[in-house]
């Protein structure tokens, strides 16, 4: 541990005569204690060779633990230089870094974003522009311009510029309409539900569609007139996703060992360093980064390789169906987008010339309308 004053103890001396004659000498005492047979006190290590001289001068018993002073540090920054210079490249980031931007944080609806992004460049906001350069006034007022914008917020921290923007409308509400189109089915389903804003639906709840489609037509009745108007709104419909695996007496089936292998990589400024290669010969792989600092932009990509085992079976169909169900089902499962409701999951198994075809499907509730 090291210490910023000289630690000195005094044996088989009078502790007034020692004080006394420290202070003759303009020596500054700090933390002075009195022991058994002597005393111990600190005084600034500049002050170290006075005390040496007195002391030896009247052959006082003494000893002094030094502390740390101008030499003492040079030193040891000399002797490991590599230390140095991290802490002085640390002290120039710190002096500098906060006075450039290095990093734009937009908080913006999706479909307000590009419009966002473009002031924001028009306005000159990007990495290593002065920070004292940003006129966030100005860059707000811009943003609060656009169209279909309530609120914007800009404001400089550190080396961020934060961008906050609150929508006027709700984004279902703001949607590129054109009169005489009317809204398609993206895909084939069976209709559940249908929130129309304007328009008139062309089927009802239950009702089949198919790809190609029109499930809302431009136009609305009044009496015996059809009036122009824009095809908008939300369709809900059964989707089917399928995926088919065919067995015809060996399989082989893949899933996590349970072994896992993690590299961190650290990424400074946007460099990023060498990426790691992984141990395994099969592997899925996770990645997450995680941001360390605010005024310094350091902090590191951690990537997780999980490795992948194959095992072949061959066996009778009947003893290796749960497998091969499990197989079929676990693809279907995949192309399911997230926020669809599951509805329910049917198998299907069919025979033809020894070789058997499993079909799982899944059924699920979600948008179908093509302006999804």
């Amino acid at each position: 541990m090291y210490r910023f004053f000289d630690e000195v103890t005094v044996s088989g001396a009078s502790k007034s005569t020692v004080i006394n004659k420290l202070l003759q000498k303009n020596v500054r005492i700090f933390r002075a204690e009195c022991q058994e047979n002597g005393i111990k006190f600190r005084i600034k290590p500049n002050d170290r060779q006075k005390v040496i001289e007195i002391f030896d001068a009247i052959c006082y018993n003494y000893k002094i633990v030094k502390g740390i002073d101008k030499n003492s540090v040079f030193g040891f920054l000399k002797r490991r230089w590599a230390i140095a210079v991290f802490f002085a490249l640390v002290t120039v980031m710190f002096a500098l870094i906060p006075r450039y931007v290095y990093t734009v944080s937009v908080d913006a609806p999706s479909y307000l974003y590009d419009e966002v992004k473009g002031v924001l460049m028009e306005s000159g906001v990007k990495r290593w522009k002065k920070t004292s350069d940003v006129d966030a006034k100005n860059v707000e007022r811009r943003i609060s311009e656009i169209d279909g914008v309530s609120f914007a917020d800009v404001k400089v921290s550190g080396s961020t510029v934060y961008v906050s923007v609150r929508p006027s409308l709700k984004s279902a509400e703001i949607v590129d309409v054109q009169k005489d189109l009317p809204l398609y089915s993206a895909v084939d389903a069976v209709i559940t539900r249908q929130i129309v804003f304007s328009g008139t639906p062309a089927y009802k709840a239950g009702d089949s569609v198919k790809a190609g489609d029109a499930l809302i037509f431009p136009y609305v009745t009044s009496g015996d007139d059809n009036l122009p108007t824009g095809a908008n709104g939300e369709v809900f419909g059964i989707i089917g996703y399928s995926a088919t695996v065919s067995y015809g007496g060996s399989m082989t089936t893949y899933e996590k060992s349970g072994n896992s292998k993690t590299y961190r990589v650290v990424d400074f400024m946007g460099l990023t360093g060498k990426m790691p290669k992984s141990p395994y010969k099969l592997y899925e792989t996770r990645t997450r980064k995680v941001e360390c600092g605010f005024l310094i932009p350091l902090g590191f990509l951690e990537i997780t390789f999980d490795e992948i085992v194959g095992t072949t079976i061959s066996l009778p169909y009947e003893q290796a169906k749960d497998a091969v169900i499990k197989r079929a089902s676990e693809q279907a499962e995949k192309v399911v987008p997230e926020d669809a409701r599951v509805i329910r999951r049917e198998i299907n198994e069919v025979e033809a010339g020894g070789v058997y075809y499993v079909t799982a499907t899944v059924y699920a509730e979600g948008r179908i309308d093509a302006s999804r």
